[in-house]
């Protein structure tokens, strides 16, 4: 069974964003079952856990974990991980693990923009800055390829047209030259401007100079979106989070249930299966 990790970037506090508050994505990927109804993964789940030099536990020993999948929550932009840290990440996808980072793509010179080849595309976020798609709670209408990314898909290979929303997304563009192994997901739309915008980005595996296949890769550039506040208010936020959240994930299920389908094809597409 396929190991999944999923991590934030900061150890817990009650009034912070914590792995707790990831709990209906936790409950989401460990129901997936293969079709003779075994579970597709196994899924840990763990906040920031520092060794006595200031580096996290979990992130060395990836590799002897067997963890399969890093899902890794900048839930402060990254600026917690030692240099250390984004070493470890940075052999794991040497070896041939995959990632999903959320989150953290638009703090300046995060440990983020430095890993090979994803790493351009923070870049090209930081200078582009941040963008509301709605209100947290609420959905947002969103744009696909066409055809659509696999993870962009529904069962019924209908593309994906709702994901939850938030006021401060990071906005994301391809690196330079990559269009042979990076693909944009999807795009949200800028309510100030209404531009449309990257809000998730794809890169498939790839062989470095080292002759290293790197895992694939996904950069979200909210990790909100993957929050139980952003799916149901009522699970409560952090008390630094201002402004009053929507109720539209609520009142139409059909986006409740995208949201979950965009979740689980992250996770089989980064496992290979989809």
């Amino acid at each position: 069974m396929s190991r999944i990790l999923l991590k934030t970037t900061l150890p817990y506090s009650s009034d912070d964003w914590h792995i707790r508050r990831f709990s209906l994505l936790y409950l989401q990927l460990s129901a997936l079952t293969e079709h003779w109804g075994t579970p597709c993964f196994e899924v840990l789940a763990h906040d920031r856990r520092e060794d006595r030099q200031g580096n996290d536990q979990d992130l060395r020993t990836l590799l002897a974990q067997n963890i399969e999948q890093l899902w890794l929550f900048l839930v402060d932009g990254g600026k917690a991980l030692s240099t250390s840290d984004w070493q470890a990440i940075e052999t794991f996808r040497q070896q041939g693990g995959a990632c999903c980072f959320a989150g953290g793509a638009c703090v300046k010179d995060s440990g983020l923009s430095k890993l090979a080849f994803v790493g351009a595309a923070t870049v090209a976020a930081n200078a582009n800055a941040t963008c509301s798609s709605g209100a947290d709670g609420d959905y947002q209408t969103i744009r696909t390829a066409q055809p659509p990314h696999p993870i962009a898909r529904l069962a019924a290979r209908q593309p994906l047209r709702h994901l939850p929303a938030h006021p401060q997304e990071c906005v994301l563009q391809l690196p330079p030259h990559s269009e042979d192994y990076a693909q944009v997901i999807a795009q949200g739309t800028c309510q100030s401007s209404q531009t449309p915008f990257n809000l998730a980005l794809a890169f498939d595996s790839v062989v470095d100079i080292q002759g290293c296949t790197r895992g694939r890769t996904v950069l979200d550039g909210s990790f909100q979106r993957f929050c139980d506040y952003n799916l149901d208010p009522d699970f409560g936020c952090p008390s630094f989070v201002t402004g009053t959240s929507g109720r539209s994930m609520l009142s139409h299920p059909s986006a409740r249930e995208e949201a979950n389908t965009y979740f689980c094809n992250i996770a089989l597409w980064l496992a290979g299966t989809l």
